[in-house]
């Protein structure tokens, strides 16, 4: 697959919200891991593929707004998403919530920890097979409202601002 970073205008074949280059970046600065540093660009850029498509996987149900274009390949662009402070992001580019989450992934799935190859393991499992008699039946499926792997505290913290809240409010009659 093609390497093709998102400008903010809904690419159709867009596969990362990063470069290569703005990951490094990032991953200098703000990161202690140091495999990155050490990767070719193509495996940088199959990592930031990953994570980007762990990052729509995992959080695109609660990402603010709309997806600007129904044609667009990622989650993000989007319309009237707010950040947390009330203020309006804009449409036509990528916020720098996600792109920094994505560099973040990026370096962890680098590092050897790939939330998407446990998610594809998971989706092995989802099948049945049950046989009564002379009659079978044979169930396969994926996802199914399943919890995809593990939690990333830093990344759920960084993507905060542009995530919905999980927070239901119960409101009862006096």
């Amino acid at each position: 697959m093609a390497f093709i970073v998102e400008d903010g205008t809904g690419k159709t074949t867009a596969t990362s919200y990063l470069s290569v280059a703005d990951a490094d970046t990032y991953i200098n600065v703000y990161t202690t891991r140091t495999t990155w540093t050490t990767t070719t660009d193509d495996e940088k850029e199959t990592a930031l593929m990953r994570a980007t498509q762990y990052l729509d996987n995992k959080y695109g149900g609660r990402y603010k707004g709309t997806r600007a274009s129904e044609d667009q390949a990622l989650m993000w662009p989007r319309g009237y998403a707010y950040d947390l402070s009330g203020y309006l992001l804009a449409s036509d580019e990528l916020n720098s919530y996600l792109t920094n989450a994505t560099a973040e992934m990026a370096d962890r799935i680098q590092d050897g920890d790939d939330p998407i190859a446990d998610q594809e393991d998971a989706a092995k499992i989802q099948s049945s097979e049950i046989k009564v008699g002379p009659i079978e039946e044979k169930t396969s499926y994926v996802g199914g409202g399943m919890t995809l792997g593990k939690v990333y505290p830093n990344v759920e913290a960084i993507l905060k601002p542009i995530l919905e809240s999980n927070t239901v409010i119960k409101l009862e009659r006096a």
